[in-house]
């Protein structure tokens, strides 16, 4: 098990989270992450912006590992844009990378 969640700790690292703790119940394990990300690139400007709109938790299910379901809870953070040109008021960090 710590050497499942050492690989998934390692990935979720490359993409700005951190791990913060994994649940055991069943067949599912459910491994939570923390965004350490402080500012993102907006997808329409590409302008970095620092100014934090708000945050979620976005579930994404992995493939069954050791005949266990694995959930990722990932915290995403939003953000405003900062050019008053930009047709985007608002967007969320890229977590595409996780896919």
């Amino acid at each position: 098990m710590s050497h499942v969640l050492g690989g998934i700790d390692r990935i979720l690292v490359r993409v700005g989270k951190r791990f913060v703790s994994s649940d055991a119940q069943g067949e599912t394990i459910t491994v939570e992450a923390r965004s350490t990300v402080r500012a993102a690139p907006c997808p329409a400007c590409h302008r970095w912006s620092h100014r934090l709109h708000g945050r979620y938790v976005r579930r994404l299910e992995e493939r069954p590992m050791l005949e266990q379901r694995v959930v990722l809870a990932i915290e995403v953070r939003r953000f405003k844009c900062t050019n008053a040109n930009c047709p985007r008021r608002t967007f969320a960090e890229n977590i595409d990378a996780l896919a």
